[in-house]
């Protein structure tokens, strides 16, 4: 009897270990609305391609969703996602995958996850489901919004990403753009957003890791100089030392590029920039870490203002900063919100130089080039209207001159008879 029980004991370690699709869920709990997204590995070719149509969500009792699943392959590995729609029951749900596989004859096999939760809430997360970092992209650029409710998220990233803040305050149906720079070598690992209670987990999906132990590290190239100790020059300028000082309305959205450069002799690493006080409720900067910035290098870095166009009507005043190594360079920005286009008066850029600086000719081209800092598409729609209204003034001054020209000739021709001389008429 015992020799029976440890035959099915080996035999249950066989098939255990030798199975052929593995399916892990990121989350157990969802809500409804978020997307469920599981990792799904196929340790054994099968006889047909795994697509959408091999993979189902289904519910205890056995039934699929009919909104189907999305099927994407990210390197050796396959991840599967699908929108859990609000008008799903709530209960237990796993992902059932079904594909076939030659063992003397064909046969069909099913392999299942791990249950998964879904339930209602009032506040509900929308974002991607996985970051695809294969290609070793230099920054991500997310949309993160909620799809219920108002509330606050906070977001824990891994260390070689370096995202441009870690609070976020979502506004139902009102996507923020979000973006994180990534400051070394990226592998798998995971980016968590936690709001209330919840945690919802998306996979981050690393490139392939190949080690070439034939390879030179020097590459037969001559090493650039080192510069000595005493002869080394760090800084970084800001090309346009101005403020931005700009009036909107709240349908406005700007953007436009600020130049800096290395004007030092050696590079310098893992420059930063950050927006301080209330400049990050309406401006989102294309990228917030340069990881090397070489001498004699320039650089832009592209800001956005009021991008989802639903700024509040107020005055939004800080600092860019640009941090390296023990330096912080501030570059101010003021903008007022109006509500009205006629309180908007031309956008103003005023010139901070430091008092005893003088400037070239060449320094102040610069300078005037950089008032266009924001594409020039609203200053020339300002001169546009300008323009019409300096016309429609000149066209009534016109009128109203010629009007008096012919009333003076009238008053010039017509003969004025004195009462004596009508008197004597008469007579």
């Amino acid at each position: 009897m015992k020799w029976w029980i440890l035959f099915l004991i080996i035999l249950l370690a066989v098939n255990v270990s030798a199975i052929e699709v593995e399916i892990n869920p990121f989350n157990t709990d969802y809500f409804l609305g978020e997307n469920a997204v599981a990792e799904v590995i196929i340790n054994e070719q099968s006889v047909e391609d795994f697509t959408s149509s091999k993979i189902s969500l289904v519910d205890s009792n056995g039934q699929s969703l009919s909104s189907g699943v999305i099927v994407k392959q990210v390197r050796d590995r396959y991840i599967v996602y699908t929108k859990l729609p609000d008008t799903l029951a709530e209960g237990d749900y796993h992902f059932q995958v079904k594909l076939k596989y030659q063992e003397g004859y064909l046969k069909e096999k099913y392999f299942y996850s791990g249950n998964i939760s879904v339930i209602s809430s009032s506040n509900v997360l929308s974002v991607v489901p996985y970051i695809d970092l294969t290609q070793s992209p230099e920054n991500i650029d997310l949309t993160v919004s909620s799809y219920k409710g108002d509330f606050n998220v906070h977001i824990y990233t891994p260390s070689f990403m370096q995202p441009q803040r870690e609070d976020l305050f979502l506004l139902e149906m009102s996507p923020l753009r979000y973006f994180i720079d990534i400051v070394n070598t990226p592998v798998d690992s995971e980016v968590s957003f936690q709001y209330g209670d919840k945690e919802y987990i998306i996979p981050v999906i690393g490139p392939e890791i190949i080690i070439n132990e034939t390879e030179n590290i020097t590459n037969g190239t001559e090493e650039e100089p080192v510069v000595p100790l005493a002869d080394r020059i760090i800084n970084i300028d800001f090309l346009d030392n101005s403020e931005i000082n700009v009036n909107i309305t709240q349908d406005k959205f700007l953007q436009g590029d600020l130049k800096f450069k290395n004007t030092g002799n050696v590079e310098i690493k893992n420059v930063q920039f950050r927006l301080t006080d209330n400049l990050n409720e309406i401006i989102i900067l294309s990228k917030y870490t340069f990881p090397i910035v070489g001498p004699e290098e320039t650089q832009n870095i592209t800001i956005y203002v009021n991008e989802l166009k639903n700024a509040q009507i107020q005055y939004y005043s800080g600092n860019l900063t640009m941090t390296y190594y023990e330096t912080i360079k501030y570059f101010p920005i003021k903008i007022y919100v109006k509500e009205s286009p006629e309180e908007i008066s031309e956008i103003i850029f005023e010139e901070t130089l430091e008092t005893n600086q003088t400037s070239s000719d060449d320094e102040t081209s610069d300078l005037l080039n950089y008032s266009d800092l924001f594409g020039g598409g609203n200053q020339q729609e300002q001169k546009v209207m300008d323009v019409g209204i300096i016309v429609f003034v000149l066209l009534i001054l016109l009128v109203i001159g010629v009007i008096y020209f012919f009333y003076l000739l009238r008053k010039k021709t017509i003969k004025k008879t004195s009462f004596k001389e009508i008197l004597k008429t008469k007579k």
